[in-house]
């Protein structure tokens, strides 16, 4: 019992489209059994109410066998396998046994109405009744296999996309983990090459290391991070670079307070702003700024809501650093290949040059989703 019970609960359709499939069904036998009623000019009435019930009985008998269907479907899935012989009877046998026990439940509830309204019993031994019921039952067969079917279709149809959920959970996986070893590896250099010019200021970039190191490892909240989160670990991250560089970088926030609840990728904006002081800030004799903006845009034609991340610096730009438009490090690739991940076609990510002759812009732009 608590089996057949958990199959009604773990159904995976909702019964209200059960039930629009059925009243859709009702609607239509009920129109064709009309126009040949008319088309052949019988004498007696149509009985709407009659074939309404009629109709009901029937496809309330597949909503309530569904739930079974779908289950014998789920653990038949393999009967197109030639060596699966053995399965492949044992779903036939199956289908002859529930297209019987459909035909027994709406012969049932039809002739139950019928002896309600008109208190005639039917006798099922009839020759007339056994005709009529072996031609309901090839009925109840046809639909049956098409039931059966469509829940095939959609068995399949989750298992597909539950592996390409999968497969997108690893590839995004195995960016993140290409991108750690990556962020380490270079900001430990930064430390590197600071030790031996001011060791107090070495020592405060580790502490500062240490403390990122716990934002990057920790995944509690999934490849999706608010980005709020995402900022305050860029800023953690340039605090580090402003040691290293002293008094020749500054940094500016033009941060929109409704784009703090937007859920970003995680580690997204670090590359870029690491190739921005790599080609860009370094380059530099004077000093250097970093600008990073963010606004939510509404776009009135497709009636979507974007949010836009900028980040510009005043570093030479494309003419010495061809790098930025031609060859992309593993950096930008990873965070290029992650937004294809997360977005598929419905992003934006374009580096060009910033208003001025001298200094780069990257632009992201994403849709704005809080979940």
């Amino acid at each position: 019992m608590n089996a057949l019970f958990r199959t009604y609960k773990d159904f995976p359709i909702p019964y209200r489209y059960l039930l629009i499939g059925g009243l859709i069904g009702i609607f239509i036998d009920l129109s064709q059994n009309f126009t040949f009623y008319l088309s052949m000019w019988n004498d007696y009435p149509f009985s709407w109410l009659t074939m309404t019930f009629r109709f009901t009985a029937f496809y309330l008998s597949w909503i309530i066998l569904s739930p079974p269907m779908y289950k014998i479907a789920e653990s038949h899935t393999d009967i197109f396998q030639s060596e699966n012989k053995k399965n492949l009877l044992r779903w036939i046998g199956w289908s002859l046994g529930i297209s019987l026990i459909h035909l027994v439940m709406y012969s049932f509830l039809f002739d139950l109405f019928i002896y309600l309204e008109s208190g005639v019993i039917a006798n099922w031994l009839e020759k007339r009744l056994l005709i009529r019921i072996a031609g309901n039952y090839f009925a109840s067969l046809t639909y049956y296999l098409l039931i059966i079917a469509i829940f095939f279709f959609h068995i399949y149809l989750l298992r597909y996309l539950a592996k390409e959920k999968e497969l997108n959970r690893a590839k995004l996986n195995a960016l993140l983990m290409q991108l750690r070893p990556h962020f380490l590896f270079n900001t430990l250099h930064s430390i590197n090459t600071l030790i031996e010019l001011d060791t107090k200021a070495a020592q405060n970039m580790v502490t500062k290391l240490g403390a990122l190191l716990r934002q990057v490892i920790q995944n509690k909240e999934g490849y999706l991070v608010r980005f709020e989160e995402e900022l305050s670990f860029i800023k953690n991250y340039l605090d580090i670079e402003q040691t290293r560089f002293q008094d020749r970088l500054q940094i500016y926030y033009d941060i929109a307070a409704e784009s703090l609840d937007a859920k970003v990728p995680k580690l997204i904006l670090q590359p870029i702003v690491e190739n921005t002081i790599k080609h860009g800030i370094s380059k530099l004799t004077e000093k250097g700024t970093i600008e990073i903006k963010s606004e939510v845009e509404n776009t009135t034609h497709y009636q979507q809501t974007y949010l836009l991340i900028h980040i510009k610096d005043n570093g030479p730009g494309f003419q010495s650093n061809p790098i930025f438009s031609q060859n992309e490090g593993i950096g930008l690739q990873n965070v290029r290949a992650r937004l294809k991940q997360h977005y598929q076609n419905d992003y934006v990510f374009s580096i060009h040059s910033s208003g001025s002759s001298e200094g780069a812009h990257v632009l992201i732009k994403i849709p704005y989703r809080t979940k």
